[in-house]
């Protein structure tokens, strides 16, 4: 506690004896730390994915080595916390009508598609998509030959009727009681209306495995994991150039100091070893950084849906305790390596040449 006193008198008196230069540098310093604020949150990859409610964090794909029937009643059982569910099916050319002289093939596998309850987007050449239109088709792009009238056509001995084209040149869509009558699929995806908690996810996962237990089942956990070792990368390169600006503004602290040798020099007279006066100057600048932190997250919450969210560049983006906390952190360790040399310099003079210093 006394240590803190003495570290508290210091402050008091650096921005007494050199009010101007203790005002810059703490300023300089709430500044380039709502800097470092703003590009954590725009610059962090998973940060900015999460923001966006990216699909790939949403994305859950059901896999089998057999395909496997689906209804509605499946679909509508593991659809509580699912906005989408895409149900595809392999279909051969050869169980198309290759012979009518509309049509064209250019692959020999196709897939047959379907969502649940509806589809998010679906973006068509031309037509419109009817989820719950029985006997209707959406064929793929390059499927009918350029001025085909044609209507209709026969899938596995099923005739639909042609509703529109799809931009997918791979793929068919049809209602999903069509699929469910028609096809048995090899594949099931479904997109969650938000990012799911690791708990939630897990939740979901388990209650998948309880409806179909031959799915092997691929959740988005690698893909965020993936980017959050990416973010990582980020943050280093951002704590690096956040290093660059503390260093640029430690010359005022460098200065202060040094208009503060006599009391450097008390100190050394009265017992203090240079171990415990370059603990007392990394705590006087540690509590300095402490307080410009406080302020600047203040600040940012304060000011954020008036100011920063208008300069973000990347919309929705939410900053949490969390978020605050690793910044203060990063800020209180970046902050005593610019004071090393300093108090390097320090260390290399004796009490006498400290004297020497006081101005």
């Amino acid at each position: 506690m006394k240590f803190l006193s003495l570290a508290l008198s210091r402050i008091g008196n650096y921005f007494r004896q050199q009010r101007l230069f203790f005002c810059i540098y703490l300023v300089g310093s709430i500044a380039c730390i709502l800097t470092f604020a703003y590009f954590l949150g725009n610059g962090v990859t998973y940060k900015v994915n999460s923001a966006q409610n990216d699909i790939a964090y949403r994305t859950y794909t059901l896999s089998f080595q057999n395909a496997v029937s689906v209804d509605r009643t499946l679909l509508h059982n593991i659809c509580d916390d699912v906005g989408m569910i895409r149900v595809e099916a392999f279909l051969s050319s050869e169980d198309l009508n290759e012979d009518a002289e509309n049509l064209t093939i250019h692959q020999d596998t196709y897939y047959i598609t379907s969502y649940y309850p509806e589809a998010y987007s679906l973006n068509l050449k031309r037509g419109s998509y009817a989820p719950d239109q029985i006997g209707s088709i959406i064929v793929p792009g390059n499927l009918l030959k350029s001025g085909s009238s044609q209507e209709q056509i026969t899938v596995q001995s099923h005739e639909y009727k042609i509703t529109g084209e799809n931009l997918d040149s791979s793929s068919f869509v049809v209602s999903i009681d069509d699929f469910s009558s028609e096809f048995a699929a090899y594949r099931i995806t479904l997109l969650t209306h938000e990012i799911l908690s690791e708990n939630d996810s897990q939740i979901l996962i388990e209650k998948l495995k309880q409806q179909l237990p031959t799915a092997e089942i691929e959740d988005p956990h690698r893909i965020v994991d993936k980017d959050k070792n990416e973010s990582v990368s980020n943050i280093v390169y951002l704590s690096f150039m956040l290093l660059i600006c503390l260093f640029t503004f430690s010359m005022l602290m460098q200065y202060m100091i040094e208009q503060n040798t006599k009391e450097i020099v008390v100190y050394s007279v009265v017992g203090a070893n240079q171990r415990q006066i370059a603990g007392m100057l990394l705590l006087d600048n540690l509590m300095i950084s402490g307080i410009a932190v406080i302020i600047a997250i203040i600040l940012h919450i304060a000011l954020y849906d008036t100011v920063f969210a208008a300069i973000n560049i990347f919309d929705g983006l939410q900053y949490t305790w969390k978020d605050y906390s690793v910044l203060a952190i990063l800020v209180l360790i970046l902050s005593e390596i610019p004071m090393i040399p300093m108090i390097h310099k320090l260390h290399n003079h004796s009490t006498a040449q400290n004297l020497t210093n006081v101005r």
